[in-house]
C-alpha cells in the first residue's frame, strides 16, 4: 500500500456508498499524485522553491492547467453533484470549506480550498 500517513483514508470513507475509489495523497518524486482519484493540488509558488525561475510562470499559467484537464481534476464539492440524487457530499464539502475559510489567518495555513481530485477525463 503506497498511501502514507497522514494522507490515509478511513475505512468508512473507502466503503461509502457514494464516494468510490478515492485515495489520499501519495507523495512521489516530482509531485503529490500520479494516479486517478488522487489529490492533485496545484503547487504554490512557495512550493516551487528551487525550481528554475523561467519555469515557474509557465507551470502556473499553462502546464498545471493542461495537466488538470488531462487528469480530469474536479473539486471535491463537485463529486456526486448530479449522481443518484445525492447532494450530501457536495453540501458537506461546501459547508466544511466555509467553516475552514478563516483558517488562512493561521500562520502555517497557506490556503483553504476544496480538494482537487483527479477523477479521469471521462468523469
Amino acid at each position: 500500500d503506497l498511501e502514507l500517513r497522514p494522507w490515509s483514508i478511513s475505512p468508512e470513507t473507502i466503503e461509502n456508498e457514494y464516494v468510490q475509489k478515492v485515495c489520499g495523497q501519495i507523495p512521489f518524486l516530482g509531485g503529490r499524485s500520479t494516479h486517478w482519484s488522487g489529490w492533485s493540488p496545484t503547487p504554490s509558488t512557495k512550493e516551487l522553491a528551487g525550481w528554475p525561475e523561467d519555469l515557474k510562470v509557465p507551470l502556473q499559467k499553462i502546464y498545471f492547467g493542461l495537466a488538470q484537464k488531462f487528469l480530469g481534476v474536479i473539486e471535491a464539492n463537485e463529486i456526486n453533484a448530479f449522481e443518484n440524487g445525492n447532494y450530501l457530499y457536495g453540501t458537506f464539502q461546501s459547508s466544511l470549506k466555509s467553516r475552514l475559510d478563516s483558517a488562512d489567518t493561521i500562520e502555517s495555513v497557506e490556503h483553504v480550498l476544496h480538494a482537487p481530485l483527479a477523477v479521469g477525463n471521462d468523469r
